[in-house]
């Protein structure tokens, strides 16, 4: 759905101007959009996920503790991860 911008159309601006080919969807699992921030955050990107609804924020909330959080402990400073859940 070209320019949809999520449930609540918070990215629909950001899908419509050039970054068209980096603003995009994904399914309604907020642990897994919070897990494919962090899996793009190590490949040096800079994502910020978008969590939709609060119900759900406890899966995402557990990627956010378990792995965001020490993900450059763990790796003895090798790896970073700059992601933003909003």
């Amino acid at each position: 759905m070209k320019g949809k911008g999520g449930v609540f159309k918070a990215t629909s601006a950001c899908k419509e101007s050039t970054a068209h080919d980096r603003v995009f969807n994904t399914p309604l699992a907020e642990a897994s959009i919070v897990g494919r921030a962090i899996g793009m955050a190590t490949r040096g990107l800079k994502p910020v996920a978008e969590i939709q609804f609060f119900d759900y924020i406890w899966p995402a909330m557990m990627q956010i503790r378990d792995e965001l959080c020490v993900l450059r402990w763990r790796s003895n400073g090798s790896f970073k991860c700059p992601a933003c859940c909003a």
